[in-house]
């Protein structure tokens, strides 16, 4: 049994029925995943929730049925933040995955980040180099390699949606919420990661689900990559703080960073705070995200003004 939504009901239905009745999959149901369910709601687009609890798609025979019927698949999920985790499990589910839309003929859309990228001293666009230096870069550039493999070789339809990091009120896991929105609103002092002086690109999450929805059923975004739209002159975490505070209607006083050694010291008690030390060097150095392709072809991203503010109406 699966869970399905459409049109914001949730129904049971056996694999038979979603054969019948259903023709687009959602992957994974995080924050990603509700962004695009929010967005093929309003286009009435019918469509099935498939969660990691209901599908362990490191099962072959669970990504077939997760795929049973579906025109496109979208493939949201989002693992433990751990690198051992991602460097097991991503390049598996990948390969089920694709061995089961190959069968299927299930178009594939891969909701991807920019961890194999590395280091990136400049803009990162479609054309970066990959130069993983983590664990989670690496298990992503393996898992990306899978997908373009599998689409060179004309074994499936599909298309890369990169994202930077995105912000977003309905996103918790977000770090703009934990470190700036919910402090400030706890009277406590925001903090950023790194270096408050560094301008860091952010990804407005409704942005993402709108952006899914419109490459998915665009006939000329197919078997390509493409980075999904991103504000061009990305704010410095000081000048994000500031923004949050004004748009909360709290004044802007002092702010905490986070330094490296910090999160090393931290992650003796909780491990996860050593990935992120791992990926300081999206913090220590601009971090520019270049999304102008997709602007071009499809619309352009939120202002990080009218982003901040958005999420702020949201938390009064």
């Amino acid at each position: 049994m699966l869970t399905i939504v459409t049109s914001g009901i949730t129904l049971q239905c056996n694999s038979r029925q979603l054969q019948e009745s259903y023709m687009e999959s959602i992957l994974g149901f995080g924050a990603i995943g509700q962004s695009l369910a929010n967005t093929l709601d309003q286009v009435s687009i019918e469509y099935q929730v498939i969660t990691r609890k209901q599908a362990d798609l490191r099962n072959r025979g669970a990504a077939l049925q997760a795929l049973q019927g579906s025109k496109v698949g979208y493939i949201t999920l989002g693992l433990p933040y751990d690198g051992r985790t991602w460097l097991t499990n991503w390049p598996l589910i990948m390969t089920n995955l694709i061995d089961a839309a190959e069968e299927t003929g299930t178009d594939l859309v891969f909701f991807d980040n920019v961890y194999m990228y590395g280091p990136v001293d400049g803009i990162m666009n479609e054309q970066t180099p990959w130069n993983p230096v983590t664990p989670m870069g690496k298990a992503r550039a393996q898992t990306a390699r899978l997908f373009i493999e599998a689409i060179e070789k004309g074994r499936i339809n599909g298309l890369i949606a990169r994202s930077a990091d995105f912000y977003g009120h309905e996103t918790s896991n977000a770090f703009t919420n934990r470190l700036v929105f919910e402090r400030i609103l706890d009277d406590k002092l925001p903090q950023w990661l790194c270096d408050l002086d560094q301008q860091h690109s952010l990804t407005y999450l409704p942005d993402i689900g709108y952006a899914l929805e419109a490459l998915a059923h665009a006939a000329d975004s197919w078997n390509q990559t493409w980075h999904l739209p991103t504000a061009s002159k990305p704010l410095t975490g000081r000048e994000f703080i500031e923004e949050a505070c004004v748009a909360l209607g709290r004044p802007a006083g002092k702010m905490q960073t986070i330094r490296p050694w910090m999160l090393s010291l931290i992650g003796w008690f909780a491990p996860v705070m050593k990935e992120v030390r791992a990926t300081c060097y999206q913090f220590d150095r601009p971090y520019l995200f270049d999304s102008s392709k997709f602007e071009r072809r499809f619309f352009e991203a939120t202002d990080y003004h009218d982003g901040i503010r958005e999420i702020a109406n949201q938390c009064l």
